[in-house]
């Protein structure tokens, strides 16, 4: 088991702020309307429930060993295969369901909808749910990352610790931007 400090997650920001208190504020009156009297309330509490877990399942997970990307399945890569983080369309590189999703809010699989991480391996291209490129409360968000996933990628490629190189790549962005 990995110490707190010895790895670094990224979610969305913005996902847990509108996903989770929307999902649990549905889950909630659903039951509650179910439990009064009103059984077809109870549709909406697998909603909710979807909902909440939208948020806090997708992240990605920086650690000594490698990175580990949480989308609907988790996949571990280790660092000699990472070959590059950028960010990049995600949509057609996403498996059926976010494919249908994207379909389902106007965007065609070839669009350049859903930017955000992508992680380039030796075993193909793998995007990244939970970094994003988003206009809302996390403007840059996606490409900060993308610099920390280098860095800890650099460091890692010469025998130094990516996580203290990932902080340090996040440390000096921050000490920019209040500049």
């Amino acid at each position: 088991m990995l110490r707190r400090d010895s790895r670094i997650v990224y979610r969305s920001t913005f996902r847990l702020l509108t996903s989770v208190p929307g999902g649990a504020f549905l889950a909630v009156v659903s039951t509650g309307a179910g439990l009064t009297g009103d059984p077809a309330a109870l549709v909406f509490l697998p909603v909710g429930i979807f909902l909440v877990l939208f948020a806090l399942w997708p992240r990605l997970v920086v650690d000594s060993h490698g990175v580990t990307v949480r989308n609907l399945r988790s996949r571990t890569v280790v660092w000699s295969q990472v070959k590059a983080a950028r960010v990049e369309r995600q949509l057609p590189l996403l498996g059926a369901p976010w494919k249908w999703l994207g379909r389902r809010r106007g965007l065609d699989p070839g669009s350049g909808g859903y930017p955000g991480l992508v992680l380039r391996t030796s075993v193909g291209a793998l995007p990244v749910i939970a970094v994003q490129r988003q206009a809302l409360l996390q403007g840059g968000f996606a490409d900060r990352v993308a610099e920390q996933v280098t860095a800890a990628r650099r460091a890692a490629r010469v025998g130094h610790d990516p996580v203290h190189a990932a902080r340090h790549a996040h440390s000096k962005a921050e000490a920019a931007t209040t500049q």
